[in-house]
């Protein structure tokens, strides 16, 4: 029958904290199988398992289909936002305020945000 196929949710999540960090194909995959922090965000189970080729797989559809990254980019950025309780309306939205936030957040505050917006099961 083949292996199980990985969650969509928990693959998107972990491209989205992969792409945030500025990942590569090998760290996301690393972060996926051993960090707990990653693991607890994303609902993974224990012996969660996945392989650089799904990985790499989805994140070729992402980045090939324009109008899907930026529809999933604009979906998760708007709940995030609205989970968070954060308004924009007055943020500075360049790259020196993201690096702001990103130091405030921390990887914990980042999987913790990402976590309230992927469900377990949906």
């Amino acid at each position: 029958n083949g292996r199980p196929t990985a969650e969509l949710y928990s693959i998107m999540g972990l491209l989205m904290i992969g792409q945030f960090q500025g990942w590569t194909v090998p760290q996301t995959h690393e972060a996926a199988l051993f960090r707990t922090d990653i693991q607890f965000a994303l609902n993974l189970q224990p012996g969660f398992e996945i392989s650089q080729r799904t990985i790499e797989r989805h994140l070729k559809i992402l980045q090939d289909d324009e109008h899907l990254s930026q529809e999933v980019f604009d979906r998760v950025s708007d709940q995030l936002l609205s989970k968070l309780e954060v308004s924009v309306k007055k943020q500075r939205l360049d790259s020196t305020h993201k690096q702001s936030v990103d130091r405030e957040a921390g990887d914990v505050g980042l999987s913790a945000g990402i976590k309230i917006i992927i469900p377990a099961n949906p």
